[in-house]
């Protein structure tokens, strides 16, 4: 199959850090493992190993999961307070992909979502950036209690933003290939995000169906 099920309303799932929102975390992790006298590995280390099995899914809390950071840096109270607040600063969507998503929910030529392992800071976020005008709904792992590649997490984004043809008519968009892998096993198209301006083709050749919604074609 090439594209969604004929007679099937196309469904687009966006991840969002490192798809509509740059991916920051390089550069702070150089200058604060820098700052701190630390290599870049022992800093990322800290800030997320088990946090996808924690913070992320709900477990603990945003604020006790910097407690636990704070600990494993051995900073004070205002240094960590500084760090999370630059990591957790709002940094605007990409322009194109956010235009595409509208564009697409306002003609009704599919049903839109995002699809993110994030922590609770990430709703205000969405909620600041002016994007959901532009989707059906936004599923958050901190929220849904279970994170990519768990294929519960896909299931509720589908349930939430598509409709009785998904996951057969749903398109996934990541930038980590074990993700989209994930959705592929679930029966769903999947596109690797590198650019933009690529990812925007694939999801308009996507809901077009004009051949390049099945196979990846990088």
């Amino acid at each position: 199959m090439s594209g969604p099920a004929r007679g099937a309303t196309p469904v687009v799932l966006l991840d969002i850090g490192g798809v509509l929102v740059p991916n920051t975390v390089p550069g702070l992790t150089a200058r604060w493992s820098a700052e701190l006298g630390l290599s870049e590995r022992e800093f990322l280390t800290a800030l997320f190993e088990g946090s996808d099995e924690q913070v992320g899914v709900g477990r603990v809390t945003e604020p006790e999961w910097w407690e636990v950071v704070r600990g494993r840096l051995g900073v004070s109270a205002a240094t960590a307070a500084e760090i999370e607040r630059e990591m957790t600063t709002p940094y605007p969507y990409d322009a194109t992909l956010l235009a595409c998503l509208r564009g697409l929910r306002e003609r009704g030529a599919a049903r839109t979502g995002l699809l993110s392992n994030a922590w609770p800071h990430a709703r205000r976020l969405v909620e600041a950036s002016g994007a959901l005008d532009a989707v059906e709904d936004v599923v958050l792992s901190c929220e849904a209690g279970c994170a990519k590649p768990d294929p519960r997490v896909y299931a509720l984004a589908l349930r939430r933003v598509g409709g009785p043809e998904a996951p057969r008519a749903a398109l996934f968009v990541d930038d980590t290939p074990a993700n989209v892998e994930a959705a592929r096993e679930l029966g769903m198209r999947g596109h690797v995000h590198t650019d933009a301006e690529s990812t925007a083709r694939r999801i308009a050749a996507f809901v077009e169906g004009d051949g390049l919604g099945g196979e990846e074609r990088e």
